[in-house]
C-alpha cells in the first residue's frame, strides 16, 4: 500500500521510529496512538502495518475537540495553521469527521475512537 500521509494536514516527523516499531513487532502486537488530530501519523502507521503483513491491532484515540485560535497560533515554519483546521472542520462538519475521512483508505486497519487518553487507557 502506498503512503498518503504527506497529503494530509497536520504534523508528523517520526516515520523512522514508527517504521522501526512495526519492524520489531510480532504478530498479535497491539499498537495505541493517542492524539490523532486529522490522521497524518495514524495514516502512516496504518500503511506501515499493512505493508508489514503482520497481524497488528492498531487503536487510535483523540478527543477531537480541536484547538482555539486564542490558544493556537501555529508552529513557526509549519504550513498548517488554525485556519486550515477550521477549513477542514467546515468541509467535514467536525474534526472527527475530517479525521475519519482522511483515514478512510485505512479504516479497516485502525480502530478510531473519540476518547481522551486517560479514559482509553482504562
Amino acid at each position: 500500500m502506498k503512503h498518503f500521509f504527506q497529503e494530509l494536514p497536520g504534523w508528523f516527523d517520526f516515520d523512522g521510529l514508527y517504521s522501526e516499531q512495526v519492524r520489531r513487532a510480532k504478530d498479535g502486537a497491539v499498537f495505541v496512538e493517542t492524539g490523532v488530530y486529522m490522521g497524518k501519523s495514524t495514516a502512516f502507521m496504518a500503511v506501515e502495518i499493512a505493508n508489514s503483513v503482520k497481524a497488528i491491532q492498531f487503536n487510535a484515540y483523540d478527543t477531537f475537540v480541536g484547538v482555539g485560535e486564542k490558544h493556537w497560533k501555529g508552529v513557526p515554519g509549519e504550513q498548517f495553521s488554525f485556519f486550515d483546521q477550521e477549513a477542514e472542520r467546515r468541509k467535514h462538519g467536525t474534526l472527527e469527521a475530517a479525521a475519519r475521512h482522511n483515514l478512510s483508505a485505512v479504516e479497516h486497519l485502525v480502530t478510531l475512537q473519540a476518547l481522551d487518553g486517560v479514559t482509553a487507557a482504562s
